[in-house]
């Protein structure tokens, strides 16, 4: 048993050094391009698919455009009762003093 064993050992060694360590963990070229290549398309943005940063931005943006109405439907709506209240406390004002008068007239 013990002799099995150093000859796999002797095996082993005569292996390790027709191999090198770093050719054992370095990818063929074909293979190192293909990933070259698939990694510059994911980073250009042309793999089709949406990040999870410009999925935020998307919806900034469509936020931001949500908001820009909502802002130009509040300040048209400011106005116009902007302009009714000015014209109802206007009013107002006259009918009180007409009212008041017409009081003082009937005292």
């Amino acid at each position: 048993m013990a002799r099995f064993g150093a000859s796999i050992a002797l095996c082993a060694l005569q292996c390790a050094s027709t191999v090198s360590a770093s050719s054992l963990f370095r990818p063929p070229p074909v293979r190192n391009a293909a990933l070259l290549q698939t990694w510059e398309k994911e980073l250009d943005g042309a793999g089709g698919k949406d990040t999870p940063v410009t999925r935020v931005v998307g919806l900034l943006k469509n936020m931001m455009g949500q908001l820009q109405k909502d802002m130009d439907q509040d300040e048209a709506l400011y106005k116009e009762l902007s302009c009714w209240c000015n014209n109802n406390n206007y009013e107002k004002k006259e009918a009180v003093k007409a009212s008041m008068a017409k009081i003082e007239e009937l005292e």
